[in-house]
């Protein structure tokens, strides 16, 4: 069903309203994973869906584009035009405030080809680089993060969307000498940072940096160099924390405390809502929780749907 339901969502742009992302994709793709009924995806489909706008506003480069790929994953397959697309694109990660990101990884693990040429042309559609010079250091990633969330907690006027503010905070004179880079940046390493801040404050902008992070995992075996991708992400994570500083210094409290809810209980819960950005944030705990840091991520799923 999630193949019908990907083909008939091709209907419908890429972004709408001020360049807000169309997660219509993105969350199917989630719920069917997550193990939704066909009831549950209706409805979801039926909720979320009337926000959208017509493929046909997306405009004549995106076609052009989307034709492009669906071309070449005919030729060549999913791994040949990842491996040659990603490290073109990874540098602007932060298009779209990480959505292209992780549309395409969702996409590719939906195993349907014409979702993936289409988030691969959003990506390149919405391509905007946001890459900083680094400035290696010896500290681990979460002492970087401090540093951004001391030096932008006063706040800044930045104004727009998620994207918008990253842009502003790039040009802050605290990354005129570059962005602190620990010198042995792993993924593993940015996630366990991320997920640290995010259980400690639930946040939107941070809920995005989680979602990401699980996002380059499904796509790093295609990256080229891992070091490269990591150290992309990592500036966006620090430019989209420096956005909400103020917010998290002003909310952050003890750590989201590990639930009685268990996984069928979350993610029972997690099908039957209808916010898209909880059901990924959802199903980004689940796919990382399988691999370390289980109880943090059930902790972070249980309390975004209001579990004890």
């Amino acid at each position: 069903m999630l193949h019908d339901i990907l083909a008939s969502a091709r209907s419908y742009a890429p972004q709408y309203g001020n360049r807000l992302a169309n997660h219509l994709p993105m969350a199917a793709g989630a719920l069917a994973r997550m193990g939704a009924s066909d009831e549950q995806l209706q409805r979801f489909i039926e909720a979320y869906a009337p926000r959208l706008q017509a493929r046909a506003e997306a405009g004549g480069e995106f076609e052009q584009f989307a034709a492009a790929f669906a071309a070449e994953l005919t030729a060549g397959g999913p791994a040949t035009v990842l491996r040659a697309w990603l490290p073109r694109l990874l540098p602007g990660l932060a298009a779209s405030a990480y959505h292209c990101l992780i549309r395409t990884a969702y996409a590719y693990e939906s195993g349907y080809l014409p979702e993936l040429a289409d988030a691969l042309a959003y990506w390149r559609t919405a391509y905007v680089k946001t890459e900083l010079a680094s400035r290696p250091e010896q500290r681990r990633p979460a002492a970087a993060l401090e540093d951004v969330l001391a030096a932008f907690g006063a706040g800044r006027p930045y104004s727009g969307i998620i994207l918008d503010k990253m842009q502003a905070a790039a040009r802050d004179p605290f990354f005129a000498a570059g962005a602190p880079v620990p010198a042995r940046l792993t993924l593993d390493a940015v996630r366990a940072a991320v997920l640290g801040l995010y259980r400690q404050c639930e946040e939107f902008t941070l809920l995005h940096t989680v979602t990401a992070t699980h996002a380059l995992r499904v796509l790093l075996p295609f990256c080229g160099d891992e070091k490269a991708a990591c150290t992309a992400l990592w500036q966006a994570h620090l430019l989209a924390v420096a956005t909400v500083a103020r917010t998290v210094e002003e909310k952050r409290g003890p750590a989201a405390p590990v639930p009685q809810a268990g996984w069928e209980e979350i993610l029972a819960c997690a099908c039957d809502s209808q916010d898209d950005h909880t059901i990924k944030l959802v199903y980004t705990a689940w796919e990382e929780g399988k691999l370390r840091d289980e109880a943090a991520y059930r902790a972070v799923a249980a309390r975004k749907l209001s579990l004890s």
